[in-house]
């Protein structure tokens, strides 16, 4: 790491922090006309549950793993 874990601490959080916004920032606008749609909220509640599938299946792939 270095010698500075302060720094190097608080420099990796901000560059996850901005990672985050900027996938945020990009799904921000198909969000939105996805809801201006008639079909917008059965479509977040598919997309939603297949998420929630995905990281279910991640998080017990991890626990029986580890």
């Amino acid at each position: 790491m270095g010698d500075d874990l302060v720094g190097t601490l608080l420099f990796f959080n901000i560059g996850v922090e901005l990672g985050q916004l900027s996938i945020v920032a990009m799904c921000l606008p198909l969000t939105i006309w996805m809801f201006k749609r008639q079909w917008g909220l059965k479509a977040s509640s598919v997309l939603s549950g297949a998420l929630i599938a995905v990281g279910l299946g991640w998080f017990i792939e991890r626990v029986l793993s580890g």
